[in-house]
């Protein structure tokens, strides 16, 4: 891919309110995140994006194509099911974040699940995510 390197994120779970980095490049952080039951009967798996510098843009769950500090977290990928409990999955068919400084993360193939593979009251998440 002329200069992308491609990065394995192996299939990983979490519990209710549990977090973790899942890369991190140039001013872009992507972390995964899992809320089981957040009080309106909704379990969410995600996978979401900060920077750390004003004036980026992402293209992905959400876009912005002035993505600023302030603006995160934005979601790359979003699993979103009611009532609790119910399995639910999700794999974005694009994902962009692009930086200033020439730092182009590619997250097209990255997927959340909450409630999947028999495991009730957790997310699940895995992928690959190209970066230069």
């Amino acid at each position: 891919y002329g200069g992308y390197s491609r990065t394995r994120v192996a299939t990983f779970s979490l519990g209710n309110g549990e977090t973790r980095e899942v890369f991190k490049k140039g001013p872009f952080t992507f972390t995964a995140r899992c809320t089981i039951n957040n009080g309106a009967g909704d379990d969410v798996a995600a996978i979401e994006v900060s920077t750390s510098q004003d004036n980026q843009a992402f293209d992905g769950d959400d876009n912005d194509a002035d993505f600023d500090v302030a603006d995160s977290p934005l979601s790359i990928v979003e699993a979103n099911t009611n009532p609790t409990g119910t399995p639910s999955m999700d794999q974005e068919s694009d994902g962009s974040a692009v930086g200033s400084d020439g730092t182009h993360v590619l997250t097209d193939s990255m997927w959340a699940g909450s409630n999947i593979f028999g495991s009730a009251g957790r997310c699940q998440f895995g992928g690959y995510i190209e970066a230069n």
